[in-house]
């Protein structure tokens, strides 16, 4: 199954951080978002894509984290999870979520890529054509492909149901934060 980003929601209330909302990924079906997409493994946190798309460093557990999620991490912690991280709305926002780009890297058909090299030269990509790619291949009619894939597609489910869920809460961009880390599948 590989690894998967587990995520909290975290608002400062009178001046302390409280847990609103658990979110976890635990299927594709999940939020929309993919266990083992490690493209945003690597924006959120520089891990499991070679740091080749780091938009943030990790942090750390928050020093001010909230009781229920300090208590989950001491409790499984360091056996069960890696890089633990956080980052507040007004950090997500920060992200050129129209314009930044992050590469993607794999083998895909041939023909399919050839048909997104077409429309990228045309200005108009259907990003869409680059799924599904892989890792590796032994068919002939792969290839392997090296492409900056926009990060609001890459990551759309991501910024659809993360980062405007979190502006949707109604407290100020630096009161409310997301507590993640990565639980490797052993």
């Amino acid at each position: 199954m590989g690894d998967e980003m587990i995520l909290f929601v975290e608002a400062r209330k009178e001046g302390k951080w409280t847990e609103t909302d658990v979110l976890r990924t635990v299927s594709q079906d999940c939020l929309g978002m993919i266990c083992m997409n490690s493209p945003l493994f690597g924006f959120l946190a520089g891990v499991h894509d070679r740091g080749r798309n780091r938009r943030f460093k990790p942090k750390g557990l928050p020093k001010n984290v909230s009781r229920s999620i300090k208590k989950l991490y001491k409790e499984y912690g360091s056996a069960l999870f890696d890089t633990p991280s956080y980052l507040t709305l007004m950090e997500l926002k920060s992200v050129d979520w129209e314009n930044e780009t992050v590469k993607l890297t794999g083998m895909i058909e041939k023909k399919r890529l050839d048909k997104l090299k077409e429309q990228i030269k045309q200005g108009k990509p259907d990003w869409a054509l680059v799924y599904p790619y892989a890792l590796a291949a032994t068919s002939e009619d792969w290839v392997d492909f090296e492409l900056q894939v926009p990060v609001k597609f890459q990551f759309a489910d991501f910024y659809e149901h993360v980062v405007k869920k979190l502006s949707s809460l109604g407290y100020a961009d630096d009161d409310v934060r997301i507590v993640f880390w990565f639980e490797e599948d052993r």
